[in-house]
């Protein structure tokens, strides 16, 4: 249950923006996914911070391959298996683009 006091409170507290972190989501590729070139648009070659991924994320231009590799540069997400995770990024791409569609 919400206590609204504490909630009130902390609401009172001043908030800023965390700012830019995680990879460039063109470094993510290069790395993870060992392809960086041939994506149209290119990949984005700046580290978001929250508000700016949330908002590319949200863009009805932003291709969802490019959504889904900014989201995962964002977070510094690394497989523990290079090889398998790029065949298995190979396998579902399709499925990642179609649940934005």
């Amino acid at each position: 249950m919400i206590d609204f006091a504490h909630l009130e409170v902390l609401s009172r507290f001043p908030w800023e923006a965390q700012g830019p972190v995680g990879w460039m989501p063109i470094s993510w590729a290069d790395i993870v996914l060992d392809e960086w070139q041939g994506f149209e648009p290119p990949l984005p070659a700046i580290r978001f911070d929250r508000n700016q991924l949330l908002s590319y994320c949200r863009d009805k231009n932003t291709p969802p391959m490019h959504a889904f590799m900014s989201v995962m540069a964002w977070r510094k997400q690394m497989p523990q298996k290079l090889q398998s995770y790029r065949e298995e990024i190979a396998l579902r791409r399709t499925m990642i683009e179609d649940l934005v569609k």
